[in-house]
């Protein structure tokens, strides 16, 4: 990647090291379209714990850095971002509505549409190929 800055403070211990640091793994992820700590670890010229603090900073204020099971991130650009947030506040309510024991298709339907998912709404009332 041209114009990679590289670091002399490799486990970044000053504000202004980690804020010059930041601002390039934001670069280099949207430039990669991938997000992980080996990504950045390599391109920066940092150590481990640096590399995750810099992904953990994004996952916290930013929309397309997510964190994955296992410790993964996983880069997630508009409209994914939205998407995921959606299906995310969808499942959550529908778990919500089991526990509660008030779970049938309406309530489903009406979960979707609040989490704005017309069109898996709308999907699931299409007539279904039959089977011949």
């Amino acid at each position: 990647m041209t114009g990679t800055v590289v670091l002399r403070d490799l486990h970044l211990t000053t504000p202004e090291a980690f804020d010059a640091a930041y601002a390039e793994a934001i670069r280099l992820v949207h430039t990669h379209r991938a997000a992980s700590i080996s990504l950045v670890q390599r391109y920066l010229r940092i150590g481990y714990e640096p590399a995750r603090d810099l992904l953990a900073r994004m996952v916290r204020e930013t929309t397309f850095v997510r964190t994955m099971p296992g410790g993964l991130y996983m880069y997630a650009p508009e409209p994914l971002a939205s998407e995921l947030k959606a299906l995310h506040g969808f499942v959550t309510d529908i778990l919500l509505s089991c526990e509660r024991g008030i779970l049938d298709a309406q309530a489903v339907r009406q979960i979707g549409l609040k989490h704005a998912l017309l069109d898996y709404v709308q999907r699931g009332r299409e007539p279904r190929p039959t089977d011949e």
